[in-house]
């Protein structure tokens, strides 16, 4: 039987990449199929886009205690559909929460 995968996208600073670090750990424990990307810890034209400053890399030497996770630091196509995605869905659910005050 195949495992469940679980995407988890680092984001932030430090401390914000610990608490995504800590659901790592769990879905690793509960024996999940788990994939890092962290895109957008690093400079590219998507946090250039977005005006994100950019803070010194830690936590990739953390997740080197996790043999079995895969780990993506570049930028792909399918990163940036999901991205995509994520700003819609975003968008959409402000606009209903503006539209809701009236």
């Amino acid at each position: 039987m195949a495992k469940i995968k679980k995407t988890v996208w680092f984001i932030g600073g430090f401390g914000n990449n610990l608490f995504q670090l800590l659901l790592v750990e769990r879905f690793y424990n509960l024996g999940y199929d788990v994939k890092v990307v962290s895109v957008l810890t690093k400079k590219n034209i998507i946090t250039r886009i977005l005006g994100w400053t950019i803070f010194t890399e830690t936590v990739s030497g953390l997740i080197k205690k996790y043999p079995d996770i895969k780990f993506e630091a570049r930028l792909k196509f399918s990163h940036i559909k999901s991205l995509v995605f994520f700003y819609i869905v975003k968008t959409n659910i402000l606009l209903c929460l503006w539209l809701s005050f009236f």
